[in-house]
């Protein structure tokens, strides 16, 4: 007898310990979403993996891990799962907030850029702005990206002033080198 109960205890154990793995891929999401909530970032990603096998060509589960990426600083993975969600999304809203975190991973990479290379940070920059137009144009009402594109802008107008003053410090001292 004290077999079987221990037996049983175990089975009831084990089942209320159900791997992750036999949750739907939308119960898994919404685990994935309170993970992200609280900052759990690594059980975020890990409950969006196992739903992706689940729904592998899902925009949203795409559109997630890019949030987790981003949320983690790489802004190059998350731009990669931004730009796979927004070809997966049948929506457009969707599509254009893919469109428009691509924009905001450009951003943040020219950011880092701009202490050491102005010319590469100006390439971000501009994919930025190309990115936030994209957006707008396939939700004129977003206001975020409308802020962003002019945000963008004003940084890279001050960076061109500033790639102009640098160029012309260089040629001033290669004449002071003759």
């Amino acid at each position: 007898m004290r077999r079987l109960i221990a037996l049983i205890t175990a089975f009831a154990a084990l089942a209320m310990s159900a791997p992750v793995h036999a949750d739907s891929a939308g119960r898994l999401v919404r685990r994935g979403n309170d993970n992200f909530d609280r900052g759990d970032l690594d059980a975020a990603a890990e409950c969006y993996d196992l739903a992706s096998v689940k729904l592998p060509e899902s925009p949203v589960i795409e559109f997630n891990l890019g949030n987790v990426e981003y949320m983690k600083g790489d802004f190059a993975a998350a731009r990669n799962r931004f730009e796979e969600a927004a070809l997966k999304a049948r929506d457009l809203s969707l599509e254009a907030r893919a469109l428009y975190n691509i924009g905001n991973c450009a951003f943040r990479q020219g950011q880092r850029q701009a202490d050491s290379d102005l010319e590469k940070a100006l390439e971000f920059f501009k994919e930025s702005v190309e990115y936030y137009s994209a957006a707008l144009e396939k939700d004129p009402e977003m206001t975020d990206a409308a802020h962003n594109l002019e945000v963008a802008r004003l940084v890279i107008k001050d960076l061109l002033d500033a790639i102009k003053k640098q160029q012309e410090q260089m040629k001033e001292q290669q004449e002071k080198l003759r």
